[in-house]
Formats: structure tokens, sequence, C-alpha cells
């Protein structure tokens, strides 16, 4: 076997990132500092996906942490001391920006979250429907209450559009902003974002690529 072949080194993994290493994402993978824990509960099946943006926010975010699965003990991901939020755009669901403007922090009684404990976040990540079974298969999950937070249009396409209008990693990076402010501390992870769909446009070409994803790209 030719261990120069190009067909080879297309198959070889970053030890890292994970990815061919011929789109490698390691030099755009920078650390990005936060406070606010983030748990993002991830569909089994999207960990299988090359283009799943939660690996991301894994390998960057320092308070990042991604756990697969169906069902999940409360025990195993609520922070002690910190009022959990579930981010899910449900019917239920208030904007986050709405709820931080009329938060007192020095009132422990402020109804109807305690928002003098610092915020934890919570995400599930998967396709719409398979979000919806996470929630669905784990009552405590339902008890926390919901937020959503306003996107434009997603830098990420190559998936259809969420009913929130963004990817994972977008969600968390406009919750992030919000709640710890300097929301420019977090634009890493969109440039990660950007150079991940950069690599995949650049390996469909650009006449697929315009042809399956082109009603989507004047509106980034």
């Amino acid at each position: 076997m030719n261990m120069d072949s190009p067909d080879l080194a297309r198959r070889e993994l970053c030890d890292t990132c994970r990815r061919p290493r011929v789109v490698c994402l390691c030099p755009w993978l920078v650390t990005v500092q936060h406070t606010t824990p983030v748990v993002v509960l991830r569909h089994p099946t999207e960990a299988r996906h090359a283009l799943n943006t939660a690996k991301l926010l894994g390998h960057m975010g320092t308070r990042c942490q991604v756990i697969d699965g169906e069902e999940f003990a409360s025990a195993d991901i609520l922070e002690p001391g910190h009022t959990a939020l579930l981010l899910f755009p449900g019917e239920s669901s208030r904007l986050l920006s709405g709820m931080l403007s009329e938060r007192d922090p020095s009132d422990p009684d402020d109804a109807p979250l305690p928002m003098h404990l610092p915020m934890q976040l919570i995400v599930l990540d998967g396709t719409w429907s398979k979000a919806r079974r996470i929630l669905h298969s784990n009552p405590w999950l339902g008890e926390l209450p919901q937020l959503r937070v306003e996107l434009g249009s997603s830098r990420y396409l190559l998936r259809k559009p969420a009913p929130e209008g963004g990817s994972t990693l977008e969600a968390v990076v406009a919750a992030l902003g919000l709640i710890e402010g300097s929301p420019e501390r977090f634009e890493p992870f969109l440039t990660a974002l950007d150079q991940l769909v950069q690599f995949q446009r650049q390996a469909m070409g650009e006449d697929r690529f315009q042809q399956d994803f082109g009603d989507r790209i004047s509106d980034v």
C-alpha cells in the first residue's frame, strides 16, 4: 500500500477533532472561556454525524459538556447551586433576553425563577423530533424553565432549518452572549462553524452546493 496516496490521506483521522486530516478543524478549535455551565444532551444519531455542531462546543467551550443518550438521570446533569434552564423553543418557552431584563439578583424569592443563583444551560441536540423524544423520555427536563433565543439567519447552511431557526451551536452562542455579556468573546465558535460549512462546500463542489443550499445563502 502506498502510504503517501491521496486516498489514504483523506481517510486518516486527526487524533483531536476526529475528522479526516485534509479537513482538520483543529486550527479553528480555539479555547473559549466562559463561566456558565452548558450541558448538551445529544441524541446518539447526532454523535455519528460529521457535521454535528455540538462537537465544536465540546472541543472549544471550557464549561461545555456533551453527553450522548436518550435517557438521563437529573443527578448526573444538574449542577448544584445553579438555576438550571432548558434552552428549548417549546410552547411555554420565554425569551432569554426578556427574562434577564426582569431579573432581580438581590431578591432570593424572584419568581418564577431563583435568579440570584448562577445559571446552567441544558441544551437538547438532535433533529426536532429527536429532541422532543429526549424531552418526553426525561420528565425532569419538562420541569425546568424553558427558554429560547432570537436568532437571525443561520450560518449553518447544511441541514434543514430547525423551528428555532439555527443550529445548536448558534443557540448556545446567543445564550452565552446574553448571560455573560461581551458576545464578541464567543465569535470563535461561529468562525469554526463557518469553516465546517466551507469544508463541506468544497467537498461537494460549488455546483452541487448551490443546487442544494443556494436558496439559503442569500439570507446569511
